[in-house]
């Protein structure tokens, strides 16, 4: 007998939502309650000990009821706050350090967040993500001591959940269905043993250049600009449209 459909759709999101809320009674079962101090991202201050055992758990949770394999299809970014002075550190990063970025579809334009307007995009295992970065809460680890940054070595950087309540799990995707794409809040997915496969600019990037008028910052956009160039990566803008570091050089030489 051939499923409709919208009989198939219905019976996909039956089995997500079930999924959904085992999860969320399991983290009911294992009280899973705590709020880390944001100036502490890795957690390794002793009154953070008992956040960390259960953003552990947090995490290995999501682990067990997530779909992976739903994941692989999305979009994911990593925007730069800063990017003329993070991409040329970026560089040199490390795929086993976890990273968080946005979540777009794969069908729809890379959707634009407050975070940056220069992005990399990248691929990798998903090891948690949410449809509201405020209710994960991972970021902060510019925070992070460097000796406390070296401590994880060639095993990576871990990337947390600095807080959690109940009310912040329906939040939670664990499936690639679980995603609204909602353009009121900002989604985000943790990521780890990626790989960088291009970079993203969105409409705005123009501003870094035309905000920077000085000679010691117009060396530093032509530091970031090299960096790019040098990576070998494409550059695209947020329609996935192929752009080249043409375009930054261009930006340079117009704001000039």
């Amino acid at each position: 007998m051939k499923i409709a459909e919208g009989q198939l759709r219905r019976m996909v999101r039956g089995i997500i939502l079930e999924d959904l809320q085992s999860f969320i009674d399991a983290a009911t079962k294992a009280d899973l309650n705590y709020n880390a101090a944001q100036g502490d991202p890795l957690l390794l201050h002793p009154r953070n000990k008992e956040a960390k055992r259960q953003a552990r758990v947090l995490k290995n949770l999501w682990r067990q009821h997530s779909n992976q394999e739903s994941f692989r299809r999305l979009t994911f970014v990593h925007w730069f706050s800063n990017a003329v002075e993070s991409v040329p550190e970026f560089v040199h990063s490390s795929g086993k350090d976890e990273i968080s970025t946005s979540i777009s579809s794969p069908d729809d334009p890379i959707g634009f967040t407050r975070w940056g307007v220069i992005g990399i995009q990248i691929k990798g295992w998903v090891t948690f993500a949410g449809n509201n970065m405020n209710q994960i809460m991972s970021g902060y680890m510019d925070r992070a001591k460097a000796k406390d940054r070296a401590k994880y070595g060639e095993a990576g950087i871990p990337k947390r959940p600095l807080e959690t309540t109940p009310r912040s799990w329906d939040t939670f995707a664990l499936d690639a269905g679980d995603l609204t794409y909602d353009p009121d809040e900002v989604n985000e997915a943790i990521l780890d043993n990626w790989r960088p496969v291009a970079w993203v600019i969105s409409e705005k990037f123009m501003n870094i250049f035309k905000n920077r008028q000085r000679r010691s910052e117009r060396e530093e956009l032509l530091t970031m600009i090299e960096a790019i160039r040098n990576s070998g990566l494409p550059v695209i803008n947020t329609n996935r449209e192929l752009v080249g570091v043409e375009a930054l050089e261009r930006a340079y030489n117009e704001a000039g």
